[in-house]
């Protein structure tokens, strides 16, 4: 089974952007994603629209490999946290000052599957 990732999130498959797909996970496995609400079954367009970079391997998750590296957020600026919160699909409610921002993300990021 094909998920789609429906916002950022980290865990063991690694740092995962919104609109990535992880493919032939067990429909054990792909079920227990979606009740965390990070994933969604993902479709025929989905996976070709996500393209070969934007795809992963659900079976054989591999975080120590993963080429992109989650960014060091307590080095960015509010512009860069903002786009980056943007990116993964994380909502930053009423949040201006950096410290505010820097809490959203990492608690989005950090937040359990189910």
């Amino acid at each position: 089974m094909d998920l789609k990732a429906t916002r950022g999130s980290f865990g063991e498959y690694g740092r995962i952007k919104r609109g990535m797909i992880l493919r032939g996970l067990s429909k054990d496995r792909a079920e227990k994603l979606i009740k965390g609400g990070a994933f969604a079954v993902a479709t025929e367009a989905d996976v070709k629209a996500a393209g070969e970079k934007k795809i992963i391997d659900g079976l054989a998750p591999a975080i120590a490999e993963r080429e992109e590296k989650a960014p060091d957020l307590s080095k960015m600026k509010i512009d860069q946290l903002k786009a980056f919160a943007k990116d993964e699909g994380i909502d930053l409610g009423e949040a201006t000052k950096r410290d505010d921002i820097l809490e959203k993300i990492e608690a989005a990021l950090t937040a359990p599957e189910a």
